[in-house]
């Protein structure tokens, strides 16, 4: 799909070794030390010497920084933030707020939105939902989108220091936990409301909180329209089910054929089966998830199903 990097598997003595993803025109392996070191002097027999980076280095514009102590990682995207630049805007052209944009515009609009929506994806999810909005209008974006999206740029520039992603060493077994919401009217479109979803790795914890490590975080605009909070939150739930269980059939393609003994490295934390915990705030779903009654909208009848499987 457009949201999955391509991957590689590779299979030694009946066990998956190693993943390789190539984002872009990067090579990101993930294997033991051991593994690591025989797949690089392998590519240097055809392709030379290789840059090698360990512990801090640059990926995909996300600075990785890990720590050898504990092994928890920091991501951050300071250098890509410094890198965006507003949208130059005459004076004249900032008071007709309400007029379309030019091609030219629209152009530059867009760019911006989409690199806002790569750092959102990755290290400031505080700024998906406006930069999701943004994203809705950029077909019929006005001279007031502009100014918008330049205000965006100079948040995400200003707050920098203070924002970045963790991850942390867990602590098995793991669960996969997966959080949305949805507000049911939106002056933009009430019949489509605005949803959000957080979905992370934990130790296995039946609450929310604690130890995990984020996985993905968006918002998204629902492509049903519904009449009710149970239609808005029940669809947020059957997306956040769908991407959870795209990340658990990632995580059993990493873990196919494990080891059933480990050698030099504890393959322990490598579930095949994770188990997926879902949660909401709507107790109307809450209660028709465990079977004390249907919803009244017909039309949310399979969604409710396909939960309660």
């Amino acid at each position: 799909t457009k949201t999955m990097v391509l991957c590689l598997y590779v299979r030694q003595d009946g066990a998956a070794r190693l993943k390789m993803s190539s984002p872009i025109d990067d090579l990101q392996p993930t294997s033991t030390p051991q593994h690591l070191d025989q797949v690089r002097c392998d590519l240097e027999k055809d392709l030379g010497e290789l840059k090698r980076d360990r512990y801090k280095y640059t990926h995909v514009g996300m600075e990785v920084d890990q720590n050898q102590k504990d092994m928890s990682n920091t991501v951050t995207q300071f250098h890509f933030t410094d890198e965006l630049e507003i949208i130059k805007i005459a004076p004249a052209r900032m008071k007709q707020k309400t007029e379309n944009t030019t091609a030219d515009e629209m152009h530059s609009l867009r760019g911006r939105a989409g690199s806002l929506a790569w750092l959102t994806q990755n290290t400031r999810p505080d700024l998906a939902t406006d930069v999701s909005e943004l994203q809705t209008r950029a077909n019929k974006a006005t001279v007031a989108d502009m100014i918008e999206v330049n205000a965006l740029i100079e948040e995400a520039k200003a707050t920098k220091a203070k924002c970045y992603i963790h991850f942390r060493k867990l602590q098995v077994p793991l669960v996969l936990q997966v959080i949305t919401d949805s507000g049911f009217k939106n002056k933009e479109d009430p019949g489509k409301p605005r949803q959000g979803m957080g979905i992370r790795i934990a130790s296995d914890s039946k609450v929310p909180g604690g130890l995990g490590n984020p996985i993905l975080a968006k918002t998204f605009r629902t492509k049903r329209a519904v009449r009710s909070t149970l239609g808005a939150e029940t669809l947020a739930q059957v997306a956040g089910f769908d991407a959870g269980s795209k990340i658990r059939i990632e995580w059993t393609c990493m873990n196919f054929d494990k080891p059933t003994t480990s050698g030099e490295t504890s393959h322990e934390w490598l579930t095949e089966n994770m188990p997926m915990d879902t949660f909401t705030d709507c107790n109307s779903l809450w209660g028709i998830r465990q079977g004390h009654r249907l919803p009244i909208e017909t039309n949310l009848m399979p969604d409710i199903v396909q939960l309660r499987a």
